[in-house]
């Protein structure tokens, strides 16, 4: 089987890098001539906490045409550029090409629909931790499942199926499930009740601000129920405390793994769930607590 990852950041090379080693053929797919340039000279470098680094050499280029059409194409940009990375994959794409998106926040998969048959969509979530450390040179300081489904309810899940195979080969645990955008909600609501408010409010311990986490947490599951958004009711319910984890593990994780809390919002929230460009959770969070 043949991938390619579109963004090669942390993530896009983490997957990269654990592909390469298991013995795939993958190739990686960046705007930044830099990027590319350091992943051709010196390969994709992962740090484990307690492992040796693993150093995968991976074909790298800025030009989707030079890669060519691939089985599988994971796509791990930023939210913010879901749009142009759509538009520029075509020469990645065959008839029979499967397109994965692992991005965090709501509304990725429906941009690459536009660009990609929803049949051959799979959408998912993970709980992979990945921090760059420079030029194709990351840190893998959190393992955690990939839950993969079809981007259209009641699909089949012979596509998410085939793309979990190849994850947990290559030691990327994966999980096929029919609730995935549920799964999709969980991780989105859990980081703007963590990670929105601790970035816009400089707090150093979120304890102070649980009340409004919970109203975070309340809004976006309004929202996240409303139509078109993907989280029925009756389907794996979420609740106001599903999504609030004990505070301060929350808190020492995330400072542990010298993550940017920033970032992560950037990542997770920047584009908008009501319409709005401007009504992100993070705005909203700011808004509260200013």
């Amino acid at each position: 089987m043949t991938v390619a990852i579109v963004g090669a950041g942390a993530m896009g090379g983490l997957w990269a890098g654990r592909l390469a080693v298991a013995g795939v053929d993958v190739a990686v797919l960046d705007v930044s001539p830099e990027l590319i340039d350091a992943i051709r000279l010196h390969g994709v470098r992962i740090e484990t906490p307690r492992a040796e680094d693993v150093v995968a050499q991976v074909p790298a280029s800025t030009d989707p045409a030079e890669i060519g059409p691939r089985d599988v194409v994971f796509v791990f940009v930023k939210g913010p550029h879901t749009q142009s990375a759509a538009a520029a994959i075509g020469p990645l794409l065959s008839g029979s090409t499967t397109v994965v998106t692992l991005q965090n926040g709501w509304g990725n998969a429906d941009v690459l629909a536009e660009f990609v048959s929803t049949d051959r969509l799979v959408v998912g979530v993970t709980y992979q931790g990945a921090t760059a450390r420079g030029l194709g040179h990351l840190e893998n300081g959190g393992q955690g499942p990939t839950y993969v489904g079809p981007c259209v309810d009641g699909a089949s899940l012979d596509p998410a199926a085939a793309v979990a195979e190849l994850m947990t080969a290559a030691g990327l645990e994966a999980v096929v499930t029919n609730h995935v955008k549920t799964d999709i909600w969980r991780k989105l609501i859990h980081n703007a009740s963590c990670l929105a408010v601790l970035a816009v409010a400089a707090l150093t311990d979120l304890r102070t601000c649980h009340p409004l986490r919970v109203s975070v947490v309340a809004d976006l599951l309004g929202l996240a129920r409303s139509p078109g958004r993907g989280l029925p009711d009756q389907v794996a319910p979420l609740d106001e405390s599903d999504p609030l984890p004990e505070l301060g593990q929350v808190e020492r994780d995330s400072r542990a793994k010298g993550t940017s809390a920033d970032d992560d919002c950037v990542g997770v929230l920047n584009h908008s769930l009501s319409g709005d460009p401007q009504e992100t959770t993070c705005a909203y969070a700011y808004r509260q607590v200013y």
